[in-house]
């Protein structure tokens, strides 16, 4: 980690679905003496795109979500003020990148949600109210280009079709039957929008704002290797 601002790492091997070994080093911020350890709970960013994605999917298995379902009757709170070409935007085209989304939006109006204290899924309908209003960066289904806000949307969609807090869904479709630590907070593992922010200089974070997700090294590799089996399919 020298010559590189980055504050702490942690590392695992794995051998045969299991772990072996784990360490971390360094300390809990830039600037900080105090050190990290594996106790400790990381933001884990962009890894949670693909947990996302496994919800949905088995939320569509059981025929709660339909991969073509266009957007306005999936959102119809926020139809009024979305952009026409998001519209027929599907779930398909979230996780492929191809929404017509662009990146980041306003930093100020980001940074804002670290000391919000609305339920949690009142912040991202607000976020996705501004976003939904912005122009595409691109004609949806045109090309793909990379974006947070895909994640948010489907989380949001997820819990207007089942009546459950994405937070719920998390444990209930993920975390429990994949046997992942069970003692964080819904604030600890709520939705992920960003991996990290473009000043971010802490390895662990707390309180994260609605779309941070923060677990244990441990538990992120315990669904990475598969260890157990879902109880329900």
């Amino acid at each position: 980690m020298q010559n590189r601002s980055i504050p702490a790492m942690a590392v695992l091997v794995i051998r045969h679905g299991r772990i072996v070994e784990q360490a971390a080093t360094g300390v809990r911020a830039a600037g900080s003496r105090t050190p990290v350890t594996l106790n400790d709970v990381w933001h884990i960013g962009s890894d949670t795109k693909a947990m996302t994605a496994t919800v949905i999917a088995r939320l569509v298995e059981r025929g709660t979500l339909f991969w073509q379902t266009p957007l306005s009757p999936a959102l119809p709170e926020l139809a009024d003020t979305t952009q026409p070409p998001y519209r027929t935007v599907t779930m398909i085209d979230v996780f492929a990148h191809r929404a017509g989304f662009k990146d980041l939006i306003d930093i100020d109006f980001y940074n804002a949600f670290y000391t919000d204290k609305r339920p949690l899924h009142e912040q991202r309908l607000s976020y996705l109210r501004m976003a939904l209003a912005q122009p595409p960066a691109y004609p949806p289904g045109s090309q793909n280009l990379y974006s947070n806000r895909g994640p948010l949307l489907a989380a949001t969609i997820a819990e207007r079709a089942t009546g459950l807090s994405f937070e719920t869904l998390l444990r209930r479709e993920l975390f429990d039957p994949w046997a992942c630590d069970r003692r964080l907070s819904d604030r600890r593992i709520a939705v992920n929008l960003w991996a990290m922010r473009p000043d971010d200089r802490l390895a662990v974070r707390r309180p994260p704002p609605p779309w941070c997700w923060h677990r244990r090294a441990a538990c992120i590799c315990r669904c990475a290797i598969g260890r157990g089996s879902p109880s329900t399919r």
